[in-house]
């Protein structure tokens, strides 16, 4: 008897009970994930009707074809944080629960009411639905979480389309800035030239800057790829939306280069070049053009960052120094 009261008094190994803990912290971490996986997996349910739509949207109207991707990205880069969110994971139902409230209440007055327009209402039935899912997310691991995954969680509200009358001022106000650097880019090229609006007369032919000549599509694109760029390589949230905002020069740039080329080779070269390849699928070499430059003012953003930093760290030991 002894003995056997001496075994069992015997202190637990600190190592034994750090494991223990640690194997309780990871299930409740799975626990969450599978909670918040089994709460958006039963949101599709009701959202199915809309979501097809939006699905649909985005495979038939090149002015949408980013949507499909924007979730997928999302979902890559909270799984490559998952561990450093789950860190900070706490349930949190006073934030959630009136935010799920509201994304439900926005998306069924949408879906209800024909005042507003089907325009205007499918797109704010899809943000009705980004709030739901945004509201899993705190709802399930809680703010501090969310603020470690910010970009990720909000990077989703992409999903939501702008409606179609604000899109076409978009179109537009692209149109008209291509027009305005392609006639410079005419004059610096020694092309004759004489403008009307969004027409181009040239030497033999007559060209508009079309809606298809807007890049909206490749616009997204590069918009996008700024973003993650920018979330990436820079830290100060200044760089990132300097970056961002310098994508609109970019692309109104890379559209009219390709404009002035297209126009000059159909002119001084072959005539065909007007209604070939390159004019209807020879965009890549120009996007790559725009890559190009905005890896160059991504470089200059980062240098100026790690310039800050070195003259900061600098600083600091000039103080500490006697």
């Amino acid at each position: 008897m002894g003995e056997q009261g001496t075994l069992l008094r015997q202190p637990r190994r600190p190592g034994s009970t750090k494991m223990v803990e640690n194997t309780n912290v990871q299930s409740r971490t799975w626990k969450r994930w599978v909670a918040f996986l089994l709460f958006w997996a039963s949101s599709l349910i009701p959202f199915y009707g809309t979501l097809r739509a939006l699905i649909t949207l985005s495979l038939r109207d090149d002015r949408y074809t980013y949507i499909v991707v924007i979730p997928l990205i999302s979902a890559v880069l909270i799984y490559l944080g998952r561990d450093r969110i789950s860190r900070e994971s706490r349930t949190c139902y006073p934030v959630a629960l009136p935010a799920l409230l509201f994304g439900l209440a926005l998306f069924w007055i949408a879906e209800k009411q024909s005042t507003i327009g089907r325009d205007v209402g499918f797109c704010i039935e899809v943000f009705g639905i980004f709030l739901v899912w945004l509201a899993g997310f705190v709802l399930f691991h809680g703010l501090r979480s969310l603020r470690l995954a910010i970009f990720p969680v909000c990077f989703l509200v992409l999903i939501t389309p702008l409606p179609a009358v604000f899109l076409d001022q978009v179109v537009l106000a692209l149109q008209k800035g291509s027009a305005e650097i392609s006639f410079v880019l005419f004059k610096l090229a020694g092309v004759p030239v004489f403008r009307q609006g969004l027409t181009f007369s040239l030497p033999g032919v007559d060209i508009s800057v079309a809606e298809q000549c807007s890049g909206i599509r490749s616009s997204a694109s590069l918009l996008i790829a700024s973003m993650l760029m920018g979330h990436v390589l820079l830290r100060s949230g200044w760089s990132r939306i300097w970056l961002t905002l310098f994508t609109i020069p970019v692309v109104i740039f890379k559209n009219a280069v390709r404009i002035v080329t297209i126009s000059w080779l159909g002119i001084y070269v072959n005539a065909d070049f007007f209604h070939g390849r390159l004019h209807h699928q020879g965009g890549l070499p120009f996007s790559l053009l725009a890559l190009a430059i905005m890896g160059s003012m991504l470089f200059v953003l980062h240098r100026a960052e790690v310039s800050r930093r070195e003259d900061f760290v600098l600083e600091a030991l000039g103080k500490t120094q006697p």
